[in-house]
């Protein structure tokens, strides 16, 4: 169970990472839409790091 939980974490990050990247590059030309693709980019490094150490705890 525990490895299907994280392999569902892994593809739903990558998937989060791709539409992030999505907005920032295609719609670079609206300021507001290029610092949503960043945020969002910037929010998914931020919970990795505070994920992995929440786990950590948790053992």
């Amino acid at each position: 169970m525990k490895k299907f939980i994280f392999l569902a974490d892994v593809i739903l990050r990558y998937l989060f990472m791709v539409l992030a990247w999505y907005v920032y590059t295609n719609y670079s030309a609206d300021n507001k839409m290029k610092w949503v693709g960043l945020s969002m980019v910037a929010f998914n490094i931020i919970t990795i790091f505070f994920d992995s150490n929440y786990h950590k705890s948790k053992k």
